[in-house]
């Protein structure tokens, strides 16, 4: 009698090509949302006009969340028959760990604040459109933007790519990795589908050195937070609220 341990042990390379086909299939669910004119529809009845595109931005990066890190963080575990450590849910470690964690944050924050404008898509940044930005919006913007990451970054730098080093070596895996992201940002232009590649490639070296997902998540909330910030600030429709 075959016993359930044995159905569950796949193959490494079957685990990458099953995690790279679901991650396809939940990251076109959650582009697509995007353009739902029924589920923005439904949101709308639900809230006033001044806030319903900030419930409806939020809601879709909620469902980014839930495709792409809530559902195979439960059935991934079970499927494979591993555990979640394995996909970099861990704290970070490493002899030189202040190293991996103070340097690339110094330069983002650095790099966030120094950013030029110009050449910064306003049509589009920040996703939430809205004219006046209180205190209480840019925190929910940020708190949403954090919950939508965890998801974002357990798929990139968490299951797709640590079964993947552990299958094929770091480097193939870092460059599967760092190619799939980059794609996944053509629609928003050249310069972000180039910068995605070559900073996927940094998340990837980040990850792998720490065992973790943690620091590129941080770096990534500061990118993402940063970059709407400066977009309000820009864009002359928009203003903070004092």
């Amino acid at each position: 009698m075959i016993s359930m341990q044995k159905i569950l042990d796949v193959p490494l390379s079957m685990e990458v090509g099953l995690a790279t086909a679901y991650f396809s299939l939940a990251f076109m669910l959650y582009f697509f949302s995007y353009k739902n004119k029924r589920l923005e529809g439904f949101i709308k009845n639900f809230t006033n006009e001044s806030s319903s595109n900030m419930a409806f931005i939020n809601s879709v990066r909620s469902l980014g969340f839930i495709f792409l890190g809530l559902v195979p963080g439960i059935i991934f575990p079970f499927l494979f028959n591993t555990s979640l450590s394995k996909y970099g849910l861990n704290f970070p470690e490493n002899s030189h760990l202040w190293l991996w964690w103070l340097i690339p944050t110094a330069l983002f924050l650095i790099g966030s604040i120094f950013r030029s404008s110009k050449g910064m898509d306003l049509d589009f940044y920040p996703q939430v459109r809205i004219q006046s930005w209180s205190r209480s919006a840019l925190a929910i913007n940020v708190l949403f933007w954090i919950i939508y990451l965890i998801g974002y970054e357990f798929a990139f730098r968490g299951y797709l790519f640590f079964p993947a080093v552990r299958a094929f070596g770091l480097w193939p895996a870092v460059l599967l990795n760092s190619s799939i992201y980059g794609l996944t940002h053509i629609p928003k232009g050249t310069g972000e589908a180039f910068g995605a590649f070559f900073l996927g490639i940094l998340f990837c070296l980040i990850a792998y050195n720490t065992n973790s997902i943690v620091i590129p998540l941080g770096l990534h909330v500061i990118l993402a937070v940063g970059n709407d910030i400066k977009a309000i600030l820009t864009n002359p429709n928009m203003h903070v609220v004092p």
